[in-house]
């Protein structure tokens, strides 16, 4: 029992002190405090690099380094997608966001839309695929006689028929001419 009353003893005279000399208790919690953040500051720090929090001898991790050194020119590349209601309002956003983006070039080196490309104007149907062409509006049809080109069109193998006319056309059988403008 003594050691209870000698345990109750040294804490009720700690507490008393504590009670009694505020600004000595906070002085020793400042100095104390200091010595803490520093020792932190000096000793502490924290890595928040991936690469090397995991396994640099992992697949996916040799992948990387594969896939980065193939394509190093792509590496500092930005992909933006934008998207709206409706075609037009994309459009303008997207040459107004280009402008922006080619104004600033300390941050910004190029800036590439690739529906305002002139090959993407007159190639864009190749990127269609075969049953998305069908679904199109008037949807295209073969030639009888393919274009032959360097590089292949979409007229080398697919070409949109002539406009629809209300009235009944009557023409004498002779072969099928591609209507399309580059033809």
């Amino acid at each position: 029992m003594s050691s209870t009353n000698h345990n109750r003893s040294l804490l009720s005279r700690c507490g008393n002190w504590v009670l009694n000399h505020p600004l000595a208790v906070l002085l020793i919690v400042a100095i104390l405090t200091f010595f803490a953040g520093r020792y932190a500051a000096s000793h502490l720090s924290i890595d928040t690099d991936t690469q090397d929090m995991i396994a640099p001898d992992a697949p996916f991790q040799q992948n990387r380094r594969h896939f980065e050194k193939a394509f190093a020119q792509d590496m500092h590349t930005l992909l933006l997608v934008i998207e709206s209601d409706t075609p037009e309002l994309t459009k303008a956003a997207t040459k107004r966001l280009g402008r922006l983006l080619n104004a600033d070039k300390t941050h910004f080196d190029s800036v590439y839309i690739p529906s305002e490309n002139d090959f993407f104007h007159q190639n864009g149907l190749l990127y269609l695929n075969p049953t998305d062409l069908l679904a199109l509006p008037t949807p295209p049809r073969r030639c009888s006689r393919p274009v032959r080109t360097r590089f292949p069109s979409i007229c080398g193998s697919v070409c949109r028929p002539p406009p629809a006319r209300p009235w009944p056309i009557i023409r004498v059988p002779q072969p099928t001419r591609c209507h399309c403008s580059p033809c």
